[in-house]
């Protein structure tokens, strides 16, 4: 037990190193690290209590069905946070941030998405949070091999220590060591809400950019209203697919059931789809709710929900603003005779 919690030390030392730089890529490694420490972390404690429950965990209070226990034991990420909130080693908002830092660090190992401006914070903030997951969780049980050595990095918060001091003196050394990595991450003076309302004030005026340039370079006769646009980027691809053909079917369509601009011009009078009228007021709305947060674990659930939320509207908006300017530079090019 006494090794794996070294190496977390190792691997959250070495996650400071990367964000001391304040370079995007390394931003990338450090929240990988942390992820790590806190799956790791977390599938040690669904061993223990699987192991040591009945003795030491099982009060009516924290008491857990073995459908849950085992689902932790597994590969799924999401089980083990469940299974450490329904047992009251973290709370309802820890859980939430950490299943969300645990996605991003998914986007940006998997999908290769930098999140400028916010990986940096994000990043810092994991860090933070998993050294109060580490706080939090306290081994009921410790071992420590003779032959065992302690690692530069992990000395630096341990201090020099014999096999035996280490076993009897464990808890309190790592508590310690938890607690001074958590407060070298807060020194760094990252300010995440303020990194996240930047961005979602940048997500939001990207959006009303592109509503403007359709609603005003669109080649449709008369006025064109921002509603209009809105309603047109989702409508157009579902008039072009499946989707578009079963909805038509179940909501009183009475022509020819196929994909086409037939079922789009249907649709648009229709339409009663995720968003029917211009949303970025209501964004706006979101965004000063967001800066007026003074708790980091809300801010962030308020930031990754509003993302999540408007992901499909903001991407046919853009997908629409593509095609737009596609069709003009194809008008340009007749008239220059190419």
């Amino acid at each position: 037990m006494i090794r794996e919690l070294c190496d977390h030390i190792d691997q959250l030392d070495l996650a400071l190193d990367q964000l001391a730089l304040k370079d995007r890529n390394f931003d990338r490694f450090a929240i990988m690290l942390v992820d790590n420490v806190v799956e790791l972390a977390l599938h040690q404690y669904a061993k223990h209590r699987k192991l040591f429950g009945r003795r030491w965990f099982d009060d009516t209070e924290n008491r857990v069905n073995d459908r849950v226990l085992e689902a932790a034991l597994g590969q799924d990420f999401d089980a083990k946070v469940t299974l450490a909130l329904q047992t009251g080693l973290i709370t309802a908002p820890w859980s939430r941030s950490i299943n969300w830092l645990h996605s991003f660090r998914n986007s940006s190992y998997h999908a290769g998405l930098r999140h400028e401006g916010i990986l940096h914070s994000l990043a810092n903030f994991y860090l933070v949070t998993c050294c109060d997951l580490l706080v939090a969780y306290k081994p009921s049980s410790w071992s420590y091999g003779s032959q065992q050595t302690i690692s530069h990095r992990a000395a630096k918060y341990l201090g020099h220590t014999d096999g035996l001091r280490m076993l009897f003196d464990a808890a309190e050394l790592f508590e310690a060591a938890w607690m001074r990595i958590r407060v070298v991450a807060v020194n760094m003076k990252c300010n995440m809400i303020a990194d996240l309302v930047r961005d979602m004030s940048r997500t939001i005026d990207e959006a009303d950019e592109q509503i403007k340039f359709v609603a005003t370079n669109s080649p449709r006769r008369g006025e064109y209203s921002r509603r209009q646009v809105v309603i047109d980027a989702q409508v157009w691809p579902l008039a072009f697919s499946e989707e578009g053909v079963e909805y038509a079917r179940k909501n009183g369509y009475t022509g020819r059931l196929v994909q086409g601009p037939a079922l789009a011009t249907w649709l648009e009078g229709n339409f009663r789809g995720p968003s029917t009228v211009d949303p970025i007021p209501g964004w706006k709305r979101r965004l000063r709710s967001l800066s007026e947060e003074k708790d980091e674990h809300a801010a962030l659930d308020k930031y990754c929900n509003f993302i999540r939320q408007t992901q499909a509207l903001r991407d046919a908006l853009s997908d629409q603003e593509a095609r737009l300017d596609q069709y003009i530079q194809e008008q340009i090019d007749i008239i220059r005779g190419k």
